[in-house]
């Protein structure tokens, strides 16, 4: 090797820097830019939870024929698909998810009992939303029918296994 070679050194890349996450921080992994910050936060998603509470709180007092949670998303610029992931992220705003839920079961419920709402829609959404289950007894028919039946293939195995043994 000549001279100029071995005087010439690489430049060695400084080491990625990683943030309290695990994140790349901004500018330490060769131009990557790191992630966005949250939008929300752990305080703003506490203050969504009491601004759910209280739209919730004043649709009651008000009499109001708002009862869709997405309603309230649209409001805060939520995406309602988005609101799971938020809920698993804070317990406040799991419980104000929980009670605006119950609310939203028993407004719709009486709304279908009161004839205010379409009874087929209150039933689906019901079904739906709420897992509010038709034709239980059909349902537990099929459950019985099927543990029957598992208990019969096992009887069968059972009976084969004997058969092998002889």
């Amino acid at each position: 090797m000549s001279n100029e070679s071995k005087s010439v050194k690489k430049k060695r890349r400084p080491k990625p820097i990683h943030d309290t996450n695990g994140y790349w921080m901004k500018g330490s992994n060769g131009g990557h830019t790191g992630r966005k910050p949250w939008i929300w936060t752990e305080d703003k998603l506490d203050e969504l939870a009491e601004d759910l509470m209280n739209w919730v709180d004043e649709n009651i007092e008000a009499k109001s024929p708002k009862f869709l949670i997405g309603d309230w998303c649209y409001k805060v610029k939520m995406i309602p698909q988005d609101l799971k992931k938020f809920v698993e992220r804070s317990e406040k705003l799991k419980f104000a998810h929980r009670y605006a839920k119950g609310w939203q079961e028993h407004t719709v419920f009486k709304g279908a009992l009161y004839k205010k709402l379409d009874s087929n829609m209150a039933r689906f959404m019901l079904t739906c939303t709420h897992g509010w289950k038709e034709n239980q007894d059909e349902l537990n028919q099929e459950e019985a029918l099927e543990n029957e039946f598992t208990r019969f293939n096992k009887n069968m195995e059972n009976l084969k296994e004997l058969e092998d043994n002889e």
